[in-house]
């Protein structure tokens, strides 16, 4: 049997809804999504050289749905973008969805995320504070034009033609979540499900952490003394009656009046532009800290 092919991509922005998005079309009978739900194939090229059929195996669980989809946000990503490329070599005729928000309330988001990723090397900057973390990304052209919605989808419009392409805003699906879907289901080519359940997914309000206690012990590298020193027994008893994890808090994302000004000033004529094509007035989203 041929390995099956994603047909669908969903290819950012990120921190503007694509896991809520990815979750409600997996739940959808005719849609298939791989698993995980960010493969990564396109953008890095350590996965990309292993080829299609490594590529396929994130699909091998399909029953015969008639949409695949690999929901990747990181494949809008990059400046100079060879995902474009290199999907449209693989699929002439997918099809890509783009969800985006107010890049303002995208960049405290993506902060916050990454204070809370603390593998991640972004990490470091947001942990100083929201102003270092967005000096960060100035400072680093490949993080500070993820902001450009429209510099970043035009490397895609290269290739694939306008009905291939379903721009959404993150503010739209909040409003009207029944309108904003069937227009996705339209452009998918599937019927809307007898029911449907949305629920966002990945903000920065589910996100727990370690308690003190527990961030001190796996940050000294002391949970493997403690398997060694205290039965398995004990220590399950422990888990059921000890707190671990707690809601993770946020400090206040400040920053200077001269970064912000900066900050605008980089998106601001991307975004008009970006809002005037895809039939939203100059103030649908303001610009503001």
């Amino acid at each position: 049997m041929e390995p099956k092919k994603p047909n669908v991509l969903i290819i950012g922005s990120a921190k503007c809804g694509t896991t809520t998005l990815a979750q409600v079309l997996d739940e959808h009978p005719d849609c298939c999504l791989s698993k995980p739900k960010e493969v990564r194939f396109f953008d890095l090229d350590k996965n990309y050289q292993k080829g299609e059929l490594w590529y396929s195996q994130h699909f091998a669980h399909h029953t015969n749905e008639k949409v695949i989809i690999d929901a990747t946000p990181n494949y809008a990503a990059m400046p100079n973008n060879r995902s474009a490329e290199r999907i449209y070599n693989f699929n002439p005729e997918m099809k890509l969805v783009y969800i985006v928000r107010n890049p303002i309330a995208r960049l405290v988001s993506s902060w916050k995320m990454h204070l809370h990723h603390r593998n991640h090397f972004l990490h470091k900057p947001a942990k100083k504070g929201f102003e270092s973390y967005v000096s960060y990304l100035k400072s680093h052209t490949t993080h500070w034009c993820h902001y450009k919605y429209g510099y970043q989808l035009n490397h895609y419009k290269k290739f694939f033609p306008t009905e291939n392409i379903h721009v959404m805003f993150l503010e739209d699906l909040i409003n009207n979540e029944d309108l904003e879907f069937n227009k996705l289901y339209a452009f998918l080519g599937i019927a809307k499900p007898e029911q449907i359940e949305v629920k966002a997914s990945n903000t920065a309000e589910d996100k727990r952490t370690l308690t003190p206690f527990f961030r001190f012990v796996y940050d000294n590298k002391l949970d493997g003394v403690i398997k060694k020193i205290v039965p398995e027994a004990t220590r399950n008893r422990l888990k059921k009656n000890i707190k671990i994890h707690e809601k993770m808090t946020y400090p206040e994302p400040l920053i200077s009046e001269n970064l912000q000004i900066e900050f605008i000033n980089y998106v601001n004529k991307d975004i008009t532009l970006f809002l005037n094509e895809y039939g939203k007035t100059e103030d649908f989203w303001q610009l503001k800290f």
